[in-house]
């Protein structure tokens, strides 16, 4: 990470949370890193590592995971929420935050269901794939 940007995970949830169609808030149902108890219905970005760098590329190419949790017992808001966030971020390029240009962002693997949580709530994945440069 070149000095000045914030990590990928934080970029992404300023683009969701810019996505007014979401209705995310950061720290009420957007968080980064683990999930909090509660709310039951929320999502979590975090950094999940990447590429390795290549001496030939001027940009970054890290990794994004998107965990997804709905209320107790329900499966299918989750679900559909997981595939509004996945269309949100899928394929977005060009995308200016706080000092960092991203060249494009991709879903790396698609919604997938990962557990019920310790209080019966369903969680979904969604992986994404970016690559971002240093706005000079």
């Amino acid at each position: 990470m070149s000095p000045g940007q914030n990590p990928p995970s934080q970029d992404l949830a300023t683009l969701l949370e810019e996505d007014t169609g979401l209705a995310l808030t950061f720290a009420q149902n957007l968080f980064r890193g683990e999930l909090p108890p509660k709310p039951d219905r929320c999502i979590s970005m975090k950094d999940s590592g990447g590429s390795a760098p290549d001496p030939h590329l001027v940009y970054q190419r890290p990794t994004v995971q998107c965990i997804v949790r709905g209320g107790r017992g329900n499966y299918d808001d989750p679900h559909r929420w997981a595939q509004d966030i996945e269309n949100s971020l899928n394929g977005r390029h060009g995308e200016v935050v706080d000092g960092s240009r991203y060249i494009g962002i991709w879903v790396l693997s698609p919604v997938s269901w990962l557990e019920l949580d310790e209080s019966q709530r369903n969680v979904f994945s969604i992986n994404f794939r970016i690559h971002r440069t240093t706005v000079e």
